[in-house]
């Protein structure tokens, strides 16, 4: 612990050593260089936090690595596992901020990577997993500003991804499922600001797309759900300024869309409300400019604040029989031309309609 000046550990051959303790070399600032024996079982937490050790070369009797036992060391270029590891767990903040880490592969054994595992890890460009993957989970923040990732391909073993999960992966231009996905959920800001991402498939299995989940996407241009798609709730935000998403079809499995689910979809051309929807949130489509016109199902009955203002260049909309509530700006700055009001509705807030230029008739049924 805060040896300062010790630079290099080595064990003989026939060590018998089993753990390595908490913080046994924590702040070891000029350590670069360990051997770990053969029988090593434990690292400790924090046991070589901010070294500079260069390479890790990890025994497969390692079966448990403590919290940040590698965290804050910038020194790291690579970690490899033995052949046959028996790990099970990476557990928070194991790696965070190795800044020099490039690249990873992740024993099929692993069942869990947890929170920020991998955070900060600036200059990785791969991160792979051993066939026969094990994993079921990706921890919150798990691999948050990886701004060198450009591709994962995510075991089909994986059932959740946490919030946060690839944030700011600025470079990630690829997220791939496997034909045989079981994830069910996708965390909140699980891909916020990955800005190189330009495509995603949603597999069928999952059924929760958290707030924020793909916010800020700016390049992603194709959203696809698959034909049995179990989808119920996408929420808030989950796709807001995504400035380059041009149509999206909705599973009409899907119950529950969050409020500015696709906030400023500048590009967004084409887009489905499923029958299961019965309330349009505030702000769904708010800003989305290219949008012309929009199908609002019979099962709707209430149209939220803003949930189509500024959306110039919509023409057309139909207010089906069942509206009872139409709210705040709703249908502002947009370019309808005409607008017939049901005799269901028995609200309406102000500016509903609101600096509505090309707008020359607005009828009501008795």
């Amino acid at each position: 612990y805060g040896c300062s000046s010790l630079s290099r550990v080595i064990f003989g051959e026939n060590s018998q050593l089993t753990t390595i303790g908490q913080s046994a070399f924590y702040v070891c600032e000029k350590l670069n260089s360990i051997n770990f024996p053969k029988g090593v079982t434990s690292i400790g937490k924090s046991a070589f936090y901010g070294t500079k050790i260069e390479s890790v070369y990890i025994p497969n009797t390692v079966t448990e690595i403590g919290k940040s036992a590698f965290s804050n060391n910038y020194a790291i270029t690579s970690v490899t596992f033995e052949e046959n590891s028996q790990l099970a767990i990476i557990d928070d903040n194991t790696f965070y901020a190795c800044t020099q880490l490039t690249s990873i592969e992740i024993p099929n054994t692993v069942t869990e990577i947890r929170g920020s595992a991998f955070n900060s890890c600036s200059n990785m460009t791969s991160v792979t997993f051993e066939e026969n993957s094990q994993l079921t989970a990706i921890g919150q923040y798990a691999f948050k500003s990886c701004s060198s990732l450009e591709r994962i391909e995510i075991p089909e073993t994986v059932t959740e991804i946490g919030d946060y999960a690839f944030y700011i992966c600025s470079s990630l231009s690829h997220v791939i499922f496997g034909e045989n996905s079981q994830l069910t959920a996708i965390g909140q800001s699980a891909f916020r600001g990955c800005s190189s991402l330009e495509s995603i498939e949603i597999p069928e299995t999952v059924t929760v797309i958290g707030a924020s989940a793909f916010s800020n996407c700016s390049s992603l241009s194709h959203v696809i759900f698959g034909e049995n798609s179990q989808l119920t709730a996408i929420g808030e935000y989950a796709f807001r300024y995504c400035l380059n998403l041009e149509s999206v079809y909705i599973p009409n499995t899907v119950t529950e869309i969050g409020e500015a689910a696709f906030y400023s979809c500048e590009s967004l051309t084409t887009v489905n409300i499923p029958d299961s929807i019965t309330y349009i949130s505030n702000g769904l489509f708010y800003s989305c400019f290219l949008l012309t016109n929009v199908d609002i199902p019979n099962t709707v009955t209430v149209i939220g604040d803003n949930a189509f203002a500024g959306c110039s260049n919509l023409s057309r909309v139909e207010i089906p029989d069942a509206v009872i509530y139409i709210g705040y700006s709703a249908f502002a700055e947009t370019g309808l031309t005409s607008i017939n009001i049901p005799s269901s509705v028995e609200i309406i807030v102000q500016s509903a309609f609101s600096y509505c230029p090309k707008l020359e008739s607005i009828t009501g049924e008795e």
